[in-house]
């Protein structure tokens, strides 16, 4: 997996967020109308794959930053 600075790292998460809210946004203006052309039924598909998409990269994202975490140092018992 290709290392990213932790900074570029929260802009690309945030970018991703806001990406996906307003696929969401979309989804749910389309799933609101009673019926949908042909057209927007492939537009449904297509957000539904993108949203994915973006979650997935989120995920990926949020995994790197948890292994590039220093680990946290033992305390010293009494």
């Amino acid at each position: 997996m290709k290392v990213i600075a932790a900074d570029a790292r929260d802009e690309m998460v945030a970018a991703l967020i806001e990406e996906h809210r307003r696929l969401d946004e979309r989804l749910r203006t389309l799933e609101t109308q009673r019926f949908l052309t042909s057209a927007e039924q492939v537009e449904v598909v297509q957000l539904k794959k993108q949203k994915l998409r973006a979650k997935d990269r989120i995920a990926l994202l949020e995994v790197a930053r948890r292994a590039s975490a220093p680990a946290p140092r033992p305390t010293a018992s009494a």
